[in-house]
């Protein structure tokens, strides 16, 4: 008879085994094969068990979701279908109340027997590894990880947040964030636009045509130039426009410090398990300068010689400059390298027409003139001032005059700051778009 209990996530998961004959009293938890011995004693019809790692996947953290109630003995999962199967480890269901954790709200140990829509059935198992942790590894009672693999899928798939109407990113630091699918404009010229789009497009249409021709299946792009001149937006409308024409794209971002070698390594092979996938890599210069990642195995990574099949990289530096030039200069590491100029005075016209559609023409082509140099972010924080001056001093109303006052006053705080005014006055774009 199985005990089930519950338990609020702590910093020691020592204590929470009874001391039963057939489940081994630990250390802090079993080994990979203290945990085999025992599922050959508790399980004698299952013949075969196998050490299963879904760290390399998108669905580690949704499988810990997976039994969400302590008292849970059974769920479906699209065309797939689990319940409890009885065994002496304790069935126990870990959470934490802690608000910042958005990620690893539930955590769930024992086993459960899952049932696929073409006869797939197996024994999934979950378990304190003597690492100390939960959820981390998985038994499975058959050969075919595949299968498992399907079943991760599937429990990812279900649930995703806003899965059906958002694209959604998973991020190696931090809670994993979603981009709708609404129109965003792109001010960028025609032809660079359609250049990037053709050769992203491209990439994920016919997988078979790379192995045919035999030019390996991975692209990496980057695009140069100030903060505030399009580039997340470009990723954002690549994005869209990949996730609407195919389905079960892996979209992954590097984000935080705190990234290594393994870890990059991890996520660039996404690819080769859930095909195929796009990775984002925002501030490649810091990626290189600020991470625990190494010269050279960041070069490594990139190079080839780890193959990282269905892979597409879209990296973005601000400062050129500070970019080793083995990563840029070398087409094995990134295809085609973009640079996103300071828009022209058509450009900045045409984004002045989105941002201030009350202003009257006449306005809106002098503060095209009169803009020169300036970002489409430093351009975007003029319409925060206008609506600022238009609370202020216009009854709300975002209209010449109150355009005209905001330019005057951040003409003012650009000519005092024009040779590092864009890192000082510009917002990180993100991908969060409403």
């Amino acid at each position: 008879m199985s005990s089930r209990c519950e338990f609020a996530l702590s910093d020691t998961l020592a204590e929470i085994f009874d001391d039963h004959d057939a489940t081994p009293l630990m250390r802090r938890g079993m080994t990979s094969v203290e945990t085999i011995n025992y599922l050959r004693r508790e399980f004698p019809d299952q013949k075969d068990w196998f050490w299963w790692d879904p760290s390399r996947t998108t669905y580690d953290n949704y499988l810990t979701h997976l039994v969400q109630r302590p008292d849970q003995r059974e769920g479906k999962v699209d065309e797939w279908s689990w319940q409890r199967r009885a065994c002496s480890y304790p069935e126990v269901f870990y959470w934490t109340n802690d608000p910042k954790d958005k990620r690893h709200r539930y955590n769930w140990t024992g086993a459960i027997e899952v049932r696929g829509p073409d006869g797939e059935r197996f024994v999934l198992f979950s378990y304190l590894s003597s690492a100390g942790r939960v959820g981390q590894f998985y038994f499975v009672s058959t050969p075919d990880l595949k299968a498992a693999h399907r079943f991760g899928q599937a429990v990812e798939m279900q649930m995703q947040p806003g899965r059906n109407d958002s694209i959604l990113i998973h991020t190696t630091s931090g809670p994993d964030v979603t981009v709708n699918f609404s129109h965003e404009p792109i001010y960028l010229a025609d032809a660079m636009q359609d250049d990037i789009e053709e050769q992203c497009l491209s990439f994920f249409k016919d997988r078979e045509l790379y192995s045919r021709l035999q030019v390996p299946y991975k692209r990496g792009f980057l695009f140069v130039g100030y903060p505030g001149t399009g580039k997340t937006m470009m990723i954002r409308n690549l994005l869209r426009k990949v996730c609407a024409r195919h389905k079960n794209i892996v979209v992954s971002a590097v984000t935080g410090s705190h990234i290594d070698e393994e870890l990059l390594g991890s996520v660039m092979s996404r690819g080769e398990v859930n095909l195929p996938s796009i990775l984002i890599l925002e501030e490649l210069d810091s990626l290189a300068n600020q991470s625990g990642v190494k010269r050279g195995g960041l070069l490594t990574q990139l190079d080839g010689l780890e193959p990282h099949e269905g892979l597409m990289v879209l990296a973005t530096t601000n400062n050129p400059g500070e970019v080793d030039p083995a990563l840029m200069h070398r087409p094995s590491r990134f295809d085609r390298v973009w640079r996103f100029e300071l828009p022209d005075v058509k450009l900045r016209r045409r984004y002045l027409g989105d941002k201030f559609k009350e202003c009257s023409a006449e306005v809106l082509d002098k503060l095209a003139r009169t803009t020169n140099g300036w970002t489409f972010a430093y351009i975007n924080e003029l319409r925060v001032t206008a609506g600022v001056v238009a609370i202020r001093d216009y009854d709300g109303k975002i209209n010449d005059g109150a355009t005209l006052k905001a330019h005057r006053l951040l003409a003012v705080q650009y000519e005092a700051g024009r040779k590092n005014h864009m890192m000082e006055t510009t917002q990180a774009l993100g991908f969060n778009v409403e």
